[in-house]
């Protein structure tokens, strides 16, 4: 050791011999230590107690320990100053000193002392790690110093006063016995940066001493944040050295820090991934934290100081605190766990509201109440991640590690915050590690969750496939179970539509039959000579019932056009003799009401046509027959133009000045069984259904109709239609092919059916036509007779025993030659779509329907030789005089001898049904039912037919039968057979 050296520790010692000699004066005169209002218990009894000798023995250890350290710091050469009894020499100091053991403190509680009374005041106490450190608190802390210049030069030293969120600081500089500051200068954060007298984030006071010059330094702290004070001496050069590594280390921590908050922001807005979203929103809370806690954001951002700057630390710190330990549980999966999740979740929502309370209110309280809080908050995410470890969760271990030298500096920090330990404790470079760990903590819980990301990702893609492969085979299910019940629906809806279209068959006859009678009655009473209110009640029954009528036609109608789309036949005809027509039909009722009816038809139309007359004629005199009825005046006009927009269309305009139809019910109008008003039904009558079937016949015939009206003033309906002109002659071709098929040449007809009362009535009509026929009782008969001879046309009955009807048609086709385009046409009780649609299939040329008009035996048999489709006529609308046309085209002995058979039949096949259902034999019974309905409908029997033929469908196609559907076709028979014996008496007395 040098002699400087020891030379310098001896000076040293004689200081602190010195310094123990004021210290044990001091004891005597009891001014050196803290207000008694302010020692606790044990101190109290420590100085006034019976261990006054253990102190000073204690007292005498610790400057004994104060030399050694002394010695060897003076061996280590370190250029630090020493207090001496009458201050620090600035010259001795080139580096740095901390002065916690060169100044006095003095508290002022209430904050009204000057600096010259702070000065003179008693209460001054030596300073120390403790004292420097006070917490929360209202109180002004004076510190007091005195510094000479030993030097033989002016020496200037920067006296700094930290920590950097202290509110307020002032210093004053005495001279030696002055009272009042020769100098005054003001910092803390609520002084603006520029207007202190060095630009740094701490308090930094400048002392410039002449050679020799002795000063006394006063200073003054107060601060709403939490008061700790650190007082050094510094060189300017050192402190300047010593400030820019910590600025560029922090600044690379907030870069790096903010980086990862970025990243963690991108990831989570484009996964949707809340823990990415809570660590990117945590981080950037830390960051902004981290600037005001240790100043910059005073420094370089906020740089007046003030308000914002003092709140900002702790409205920031809470929100960082609760962001981060959110995430850290998510991250954890204690999100999962109740009691924890719902414990962290209240008091997160506490701390928020105090940073709030923080940010507006009582500053000072609020954040001393929320620190205390946070150590609570700490501690309970603590053991719930110590608990989420118990439970397995992997990542716990991971975040426990990762946070843990944050936490230990946390609980050190709000320690120094509350006063409980020094600022050395947990403020310094410490700081730079908390934020490395904290940063340690936000990169391990990027990349776990990186990776948990994608291990649910694979995971997912896994159960994806799963999933998909499941609902797969769940779909397929699906579409089999829904095939198959769409089949049992088609089905059964084609079993509904057979019914339907059964029961319009047999309604129609069973309600026309009846009505026909009921007004041909009344039209001959009106012939007869009536008086008075009996000619009254005649001609009121006369209307109604027509007016009756005329409704269960429009409902059958209609039912007709929506069981199925009407087909519409092209064929040329005249459009100018159609139109008059109309209007010569509907004249009668326009002179019954004395209204006008009018046709105008441009010149320019074509006088003939292509389409279907029947549907057209219908249209019009539906619309017409709207007209006449809806208008009480004025006059009806029908018109015809070319159409203004489509190239060979017809425009046909109905137009009356009835009662109108308001414009929001136009569109509805033409909905079935809708009318403008319910008082029109009333007044009017009628069911709604005329404007609903023209336009489902103007659409399946390719057009449109639209209707315009005002109320009071009348209607107008247009309709639209594709007719192209053509050659008049050809409705010449078509007359001349007519007459040719009614002159054609005696034809070879081969009947085939099971039953001899269908060959007898069929032979017997062609025989009348002067052909010549053959007869086949099965066909396998038949098939021999066509190899024998080939013949012009086939009638087959579809059900016989052994070959069907259907089958003995494939085996014609087969048979090649003349046999396979030989005209078929199939003899059949049942007419519904399916058995006519498999009649097609199987390639037949046309079908009959029971019973058979002579006309249109003889119409179909032309039609299918000269290789044409027939027109199907609505049989079943039409045969009420079919026994009076049969005994026309036979004689009365021969319809005689057919009604005989026919009822023998129906007695016979009733019988056999009756018999076959109770003893279970369904095939029995479908076979009775089968000739049941060919001999009804061969005796004109309509309504037995029909439900002879269901009743054969149902035995056919489904396992069971209603009893109501065996008892209706019995209770028909019955009645048919009543009628037959009524109708012919002499029946009953040949039975």
């Amino acid at each position: 050791m040098s002699k400087a050296a020891i030379g310098k520790a001896l000076s040293d010692l004689h200081a602190m011999s010195i310094i123990s000699e004021y210290v044990r004066a001091g004891d005597k005169q009891g001014t050196h230590f803290l207000r008694p209002e302010r020692l606790s218990p044990w101190q109290v009894r420590m100085m006034t107690g019976s261990l006054p000798a253990f102190a000073a023995r204690l007292r005498s250890a610790a400057i004994h320990l104060l030399v050694f350290v002394t010695l060897i710091a003076g061996s280590s050469s370190c250029s630090l100053a020493a207090a001496v009894e009458d201050g620090v020499d600035l010259a001795r100091v080139t580096d740095h000193l901390a002065l916690e053991q060169s100044l006095s403190i003095l508290e002022d509680r209430d904050g009204y002392l000057s600096a010259g009374e702070a000065l003179r005041h008693s209460g001054w106490v030596a300073a120390s790690l403790r004292t420097l450190t006070q917490g929360f608190t209202s109180s002004v802390f004076w510190l007091r110093g005195a510094f000479y210049n030993g030097s033989d030069q002016p020496v200037t030293r920067w006296l700094s006063v930290g920590v950097v969120r202290l509110e307020d600081v002032r210093y004053f500089r005495f001279a030696p016995g002055e009272d009042k500051p020769s100098e005054t200068l003001l910092a803390g954060n609520r002084t603006p940066l520029d207007s202190r007298p060095v630009k740094a984030a701490r308090s930094v006071f400048p002392i410039t001493l002449a050679p020799g010059e002795r000063t006394i330094v006063a200073l003054r702290v107060q601060s709403r944040s939490s008061v700790s004070i650190e007082a050094s001496l510094w060189s300017p050069a050192s402190f300047q050295e010593a400030d820019a590594p910590d600025l560029l280390i922090e600044m690379l921590l907030v870069g790096s820090m903010g980086t990862m908050a970025l990243f963690s922001l991108v990831l989570g807005l484009a996964r949707r991934d809340r823990v990415f979203l809570a660590l990117a929103a945590g981080a950037i809370a830390e960051v902004i934290y981290d600037l005001a806690f240790q100043g910059f954001l005073y420094r370089f951002i906020l740089t007046g100081g003030g308000d914002v700057v003092l709140r900002a630390p702790g409205v920031l710190g809470l929100i960082a605190h609760v962001l981060l330990c959110t995430m850290a549980a998510m991250f954890i999966g204690i999100d999962r766990i109740a009691i924890w999740w719902r414990t962290l979740c209240t008091f997160s929502a506490i701390l928020l509201a105090g940073s709030l309370f923080a940010a507006f209110g009582d500053y000072r309280t609020t954040v001393s109440i929320t620190t205390v809080l946070q150590v609570v908050y700490e501690a309970l995410w603590i053991i719930a991640v110590l608990d989420s470890w118990r439970r397995g969760f992997g990542n716990s271990r991971l975040v426990l590690l990762a946070s843990g030298p944050a936490v230990v500096r946390f609980f050190l920090y709000l320690g120094h915050i509350l006063g409980i330990w020094p600022a050395s404790w947990s403020v310094g470079s410490e700081i730079t590690w908390n934020n490395l760990s904290i940063m340690l903590l936000l990169l391990f819980i990027a990349i776990g969750r990186l990776r948990e990301i994608e291990s649910a990702r694979d995971k997912a893609q896994q159960d994806l496939v799963a999933f998909q492969e499941h609902e797969r085979e769940r779909l397929q299910r699906a579409v089999d179970e829904r095939t198959r019940e769409l089949q049992t629906a088609l089905v059964a809806a084609g079993e509904a539509n057979r019914a339907k279209s059964e029961f319009l068959a047999v309604m129609s006859h069973e309600i026309r039959t009846p009505m026909n009678g009921m007004l041909g009655a009344i039209h001959l009473l009106k012939s007869m000579p009536l008086q008075g209110k009996v000619r009254t009640a005649v001609n009121v029954a006369e209307r109604t019932g027509a007016a009756m009528l005329a409704t269960i036609g429009g409902i059958l109608d209609f039912a007709k056009i929506s069981d199925s789309k009407p087909e519409p036949s092209y064929a040329a005809f005249d459009l100018h003799t159609l139109l008059a027509d109309v209007v010569a039909i509907m004249s009668l009722r326009a002179e019954q009401k004395n209204i006008s009816l009018k046709l105008v038809v441009d010149q320019v139309l074509p006088a003939t046509v292509m389409g279907d007359a029947d549907l057209l004629r219908q249209i019009l005199l539906n619309l017409v027959g709207n007209a006449l009825k809806f208008t009480e005046t004025g006059e009806v006009c029908v018109s015809a133009t070319p159409d203004s927009i489509h190239v060979d269309w017809i425009r046909l305009e109905v137009e009356d000045t009835g009662i109108g139809i308001p414009r929001d019910r136009l569109d509805r109008s033409f909905e079935p069984f809708v009318q403008a008003d319910s008082s029109i039904a009333r007044r009017f009558g009628g069911t709604g259904l005329g404007l609903a079937i023209c336009r489902r016949l103007t659409e399946a015939m390719g057009g449109c109709i639209t209707a315009d009206s005002q109320p009071g003033q009348g209607s107008r309906f247009q309709v639209r239609l594709p007719l192209p002109p053509t050659d008049a002659a050809e409705i010449d071709i078509q007359a001349a092919a007519q007459q040719g098929d009614a002159i054609r040449k005696t034809l070879s007809v081969l009947v085939v059916d099971d039953d001899e009362n269908n060959r007898f009535v069929l032979s017997g009509l062609l025989d009348v036509k002067g052909h010549r026929v053959r007869e086949a009782a099965d066909g396998v008969q038949a098939l021999a007779l066509l190899i024998e001879q080939p013949v012009d046309v086939v009638l087959v009955d579809l059900e016989m025993p052994g070959l069907s009807g259907i089958e003995l048609v494939r085996y014609i086709r087969a048979l090649g030659g003349k046999g396979a385009t030989v005209p078929i046409v199939a003899i059949t009780a049942n007419v519904t779509a399916g058995v006519v649609e498999r009649c097609v299939q199987a390639g037949m040329d046309g079908y009959l329907s029971k019973p058979i008009m002579p006309e249109e035996l003889q119409r179909t048999i032309d039609a299918v030789c000269a290789g044409r489709p027939p027109a199907q006529s609505d049989s079943q609308m039409q045969r009420d005089d079919f026994l009076p046309s049969l005994q026309q085209e036979l004689g009365a002995e021969t319809v005689d001898r057919l009604v005989g058979q026919a009822l023998a039949a129906v007695e016979r096949s009733t019988a056999t049904i009756e018999a076959s259902i109770q003893r279970g034999d369904r095939q029995a019974a479908r076979r009775a039912a089968h000739q049941l309905a060919g001999a009804a409908g061969l005796a004109g029997l309509i309504p037995l037919s029909a439900a002879a033929a269901a009743l054969e469908n149902r035995l056919a196609q489904s396992s069971t039968v209603e009893d109501t559907d065996i008892r209706t076709t019995l209770a028909l028979a019955e009645r048919a057979a009543a009628d037959l014996r009524g109708i012919h008496p002499g029946l009953a007395h040949k039975r």
